[in-house]
């Protein structure tokens, strides 16, 4: 069960040269899962050959390796005043208090027999400040800082609530908006460093860990053109460094945690038609390219790098409308990730999405 509310109220006034938009905000999320989790004993079920299978072998009966009622409640409030002065500065300044409260329910597993209870209580400051000039000619260079504090919901191996997540990150980038085109291009670099990061664990399958110290270091580039008011085209490349910046196995130090892919880009158009029956029918496609990852924490065996293509058809007309979305057109097979070597996952096939929507 998830509830999420978020009141805000935003508001503008001047203080001499300086024009405020101020905005303040309350907002709270409650969320609970009960849940048993079961799979047969690891390393006690007779191997299956994918190619050459042979059937009818007993199995071996399922076990609970994970058994658990979770609860998290957050509630935070925030503020922010964006600051307009000078004939093109922007200083935008922010901040909020979390509190947290989260507790676990533990009833009787593989692993153990007995029933626990875990809760406590977090709460914390982050905030962030922004720095902008905005040029006549379209351009405006930033830069900013920020730290966040998001509690974590789940446990660990030994069933002791996670600590909640927390760090900082630093950017600096420019915008540029033409002004002989319809279009926006951003390129940011960025340095964010996170501790306390819930991540698979590689001795046991069925548990998460926290890594001490994670730091992300990359480049953004993101472009939106307008070519006409109906033909748009989108690209985007995300290609960063991360590694294990703190961690109780040394041997960690300076690898890249599996998983995570360090190279994305992606492109896509989309073409609506004006004239007579066909009015309001849009046509659209894209191409996804995922860079490699690694297969284990030590970076000794790598998940292979792919390439997507996605497909979109829609027709809109006054207040409504619909979309079919294609993802994976071509239905490749392909390993999305792996989880050490013993433990990979395919990427989603071909799938088709039909959405309505209307507006009033």
């Amino acid at each position: 069960m998830t509830f999420l509310s978020d009141l805000q109220i935003e508001g503008k006034f001047e203080t001499g040269a300086i024009e405020h938009t101020l905005l303040t905000g309350i907002d709270y999320k409650y969320y609970n899962i009960d849940h048993v989790q079961s799979s047969a004993v690891f390393g006690t079920t007779p191997p299956i050959d994918a190619f050459d299978p042979v059937y009818g072998a007993p199995l071996t009966p399922r076990v609970s390796y994970l058994n658990q009622d979770l609860t998290q409640k957050q509630l935070g409030l925030y503020a922010q005043d964006q600051l307009r002065f000078g004939d093109g500065w922007l200083v935008t300044l922010n901040g909020r208090y979390d509190w947290g409260w989260l507790s676990a329910d533990n009833g009787p597993t593989y692993y153990s027999a007995t029933s626990s209870s875990q809760s406590s209580n977090v709460g914390d400051f982050s905030g962030r400040a922004g720095l902008a000039y905005e040029f006549d000619n379209g351009i405006t260079p930033y830069a900013s800082v920020a730290t966040f504090f998001n509690p974590i919901i789940g446990t660990d191996a030994n069933g002791n609530l996670f600590k909640p997540e927390e760090g900082v990150q630093y950017e600096i980038g420019v915008k540029y908006e033409p002004t002989f085109i319809d279009g926006l291009f951003t390129l940011s670099l960025f340095d964010l460093t996170r501790r306390n990061v819930a991540l698979a664990s590689e001795t046991d399958p069925f548990a998460q860990v926290q890594a001490d110290e994670l730091r992300s270091r990359g480049v953004e580039l993101e472009g939106k053109v307008n070519v006409t008011e109906d033909f748009r085209v989108t690209a985007a490349l995300t290609a960063y460094d991360i590694d294990f910046t703190k961690s109780d196995d040394p041997d960690l130090l300076g690898k890249t945690p599996f998983i995570v892919p360090e190279l994305m880009v992606s492109a896509s158009v989309d073409y609506t038609f004006r004239g007579d029956w066909y009015d309001g029918i849009s046509v659209g496609a894209g191409v996804r390219h995922l860079g490699s990852s690694w297969a284990d924490n030590e970076n000794t065996a790598k998940v292979p790098a792919v390439t997507l293509a996605d497909l979109k058809l829609g027709y809109e007309k006054e207040n409504w409308g619909v979309d079919l979305n294609i993802t994976n057109l071509f239905d490749k097979t392909y390993v999305a990730s792996c989880q050490t070597t013993l433990t990979c996952s395919y990427g989603e096939g071909r799938s088709f999405k039909l959405k309505a929507h209307t507006t009033w």
